[in-house]
């Protein structure tokens, strides 16, 4: 059961994402300097392993509310099952199945800690170390599924945390001499840094096509009818979000990224119709009397969408259309 489209739920889902994955980094980058028996300046070694600690279990929680919001959203709505197992969701399975992944690779590594006094150390530290493969698929997760990776500020988040990871791993793990590896760990950000900046310009893949989504989207009705909505400025993030509900039980959200003005930069469209699919694209034009755009279904086919409105104290009424929905590939 999802709520009705509210962008405070988008907006917890994206928060919650982003603090727990700065969480995680900072719990992975203590962990390196207890197990490298590295010396934080002004801090005993007990006070690292209770950061460390605090890290996770507050990473934790975090991510709770990542998830739980994702479950509560309908512009983009996840089943119970898209959410427990991998890469079967229809929004950008390969990214968000990464994330699944790390969540429950992630909970497994809570559970060796739990029965830490049970288990042979060199078992816990083997598991342990899982905790790194948690963070890398959160990062690629993160940077392939996450709806601000092109705004500079969480780029810079990305960047800034791999390349300490990156360095420190290269530091705690190499046998080089010291002064060698400082080098190397420092040329291994960069790199790093880099990387991250060219997975932020892969493309975000859109939902795979099989023949039982294909009919489906072949066979949603087009939307004609009221449209409602609320206008969320998004404090001082540069996003204007606008979303609601319209014709025939389907839901609305489109996203401004602004910059810095009045003037739009980039912009986002999602129709939800009333079977669950989803239809993503972006605007052709909008102003104080509506919007036009198109959108793309899952089987590749179309739709151009239409609305008229008046706005009114933060919130949009009028009528909403949508027109279109050839497919790209025929079956025989």
């Amino acid at each position: 059961m999802h709520l009705a489209a509210s962008t405070t739920v988008w907006y917890a889902a994206r928060a919650g994402g982003v603090v727990s994955y700065v969480l995680v980094s900072g719990s992975v980058l203590a962990g390196i300097l207890l197990a490298g028996k590295a010396r934080v300046p002004g801090l005993p070694r007990f006070a690292v392993e209770d950061v460390h600690r605090f890290f996770g279990l507050l990473a934790g929680l975090f991510i709770a509310i990542h998830v739980g919001s994702i479950a509560l959203d309908t512009v983009v709505p996840f089943s119970l099952t898209q959410l427990v197992i991998p890469f079967t969701s229809d929004y950008r399975p390969p990214a968000t199945g990464l994330g699944i992944v790390a969540v429950e690779l992630l909970l497994a590594v809570a559970v060796t800690n739990r029965l830490r006094s049970r288990l042979p150390y060199t078992v816990w530290r083997r598991a342990h170390y899982a905790t790194l493969v948690v963070w890398l698929l959160a990062t690629v997760h993160g940077i392939l599924s996450g709806t601000d990776r092109s705004q500079t500020w969480l780029l810079a988040v990305y960047v800034t945390t791999v390349a300490l990871v990156a360095c420190a791993a290269v530091l705690r793990f190499g046998r080089t001499p010291t002064p060698r590896r400082v080098a190397t760990g420092l040329a291994v950000a960069a790199g790093a840094g880099i990387v991250v900046l060219g997975l932020s310009a892969v493309p975000q893949a859109s939902s795979p096509t099989s023949s039982s989504t294909t009919v489906a989207a072949r066979t949603v009705p087009d939307v004609d009818g009221a449209l409602t909505g609320t206008i969320d400025q998004g404090n001082d993030s540069g996003i204007v979000s606008i979303s609601g509900t319209a014709a025939a039980q389907s839901a609305f959200r489109i996203d401004l990224l602004t910059g810095g003005g009045s003037q739009v930069s980039d912009s986002a469209l999602q129709i939800r119709f009333a079977d669950g699919t989803t239809c993503e694209g972006t605007l052709t034009a909008l102003d104080s009397s509506g919007f036009t755009g198109t959108c793309t279904l899952p089987d590749g086919g179309t739709r151009t969408v239409t609305s008229a409105w008046t706005v009114s104290n933060g919130t949009v009424e009028g009528t909403i259309s949508t027109a279109g929905g050839s497919s790209t590939s025929d079956d025989a």
